[in-house]
């Protein structure tokens, strides 16, 4: 009985922290559906050089977390955008919370803030560059294929085309109605939401409270797989992984597992793993996230580090 307790506990407080969010995404994402023009949406983000600096940017401005963006990713999917733009975006968009990084600054100081800032950058630019470069190889699971032309146009060069490379121009293109871009994009990541949530819940149910106070200060290499372990499945909105940062760097817990333990936990997440699969498809979301840990650890390692000069 106190098993299932906990769980709708959990339940109840991702879906608290996560649908309101994932509502505002799915209407974003509907509106890019339904609103915009395919060839002037992919004269930024079919652009080699400049499209991930744009998802960059974009994702700096979008007030969600790594699992609510995914509509957005969705949208921009059906579009054409290239699979590094979406990427990116997927990538920066948690990390850039206005009020996630005030809380940052006021309880764990601006050498945080500032170290989750670079990091969510430099992960964006690595992780949205390599994957439009797999697109570019044609790699397997990498190769999306350009958004398909409406049937009027199809047999009619002279009102729409494709590049060799997958760019559009001058397309006329037969959009869907605002509310039926709502009902695709809720009817095709619905269900995998509601899935995620229940898995992540499960997950935290069971998972040890005390597993990383316990086995963290032990040695660096398990304090950081102990941080990967626990930032994997957590799903941390809204900055609500700030107040256990700082009660672990209260209990002496070595900086850099607690740093990778909070990059972790904003960029990924059972719901993020979940929605990922389903929105970039099995080898994308798998190399998403090894690539994630792997920059996680390198940054933990290289703040516990600088950290030091920067407060003497």
């Amino acid at each position: 009985m106190h098993f299932f307790g906990l769980f709708f506990h959990e339940l109840s407080h991702l879906a608290k922290d996560i649908l309101p969010f994932f509502a505002i995404s799915i209407l974003v994402g509907a509106f890019l559906d339904s609103r915009l023009d395919s060839s002037k949406l992919l004269s930024y983000f079919q652009n080699k050089s400049q499209s991930v600096l744009a998802a960059c940017f974009i994702g700096m401005l979008l007030p969600l977390c790594s699992c609510t963006s995914m509509p957005i990713a969705q949208a921009l999917k059906a579009k054409g955008a290239r699979i590094g733009v979406i990427v990116a975006l997927l990538m920066i968009t948690p990390f850039s919370w206005l009020y996630s990084l005030m809380l940052t600054y006021s309880l764990l100081g601006l050498s945080f803030v500032v170290g989750h800032l670079i990091f969510a950058l430099c992960s964006a630019l690595i992780l949205g560059y390599l994957f439009n470069f797999l697109q570019d190889m044609g790699v397997q699971g990498f190769a999306w294929s350009p958004p398909p032309l409406p049937d009027h146009t199809c047999h009619n060069p002279a009102h729409a085309h494709y590049h060799h490379h997958g760019d559009v121009s001058a397309v006329q293109e037969a959009r869907p109605s605002f509310l039926a871009s709502v009902f695709r994009i809720a009817s095709t990541l619905g269900p995998y939401l509601i899935l995620a949530l229940v898995v992540a819940s499960l997950v935290m149910t069971l998972l040890p409270e005390t597993l990383m106070q316990s086995y963290m200060s032990h040695s660096q290499v398990l304090s950081y797989g102990i941080a990967i372990l626990c930032g994997l499945p957590f799903h941390a909105c809204a900055g609500e992984e700030v107040p256990i940062i700082f009660s672990l760097l209260k209990l002496g817990m070595p900086t850099g597992p607690v740093f990778c333990f909070m990059v972790t936990s904003v960029g990924t997440g059972i719901p993020t793993i979940i929605l990922a699969k389903k929105v970039l498809g099995m080898r994308p979301t798998v190399l998403y996230i090894v690539t994630h840990v792997v920059l996680a650890v390198c940054s933990g390692i290289l703040f516990q580090w600088f950290v030091p000069f920067f407060i003497r």
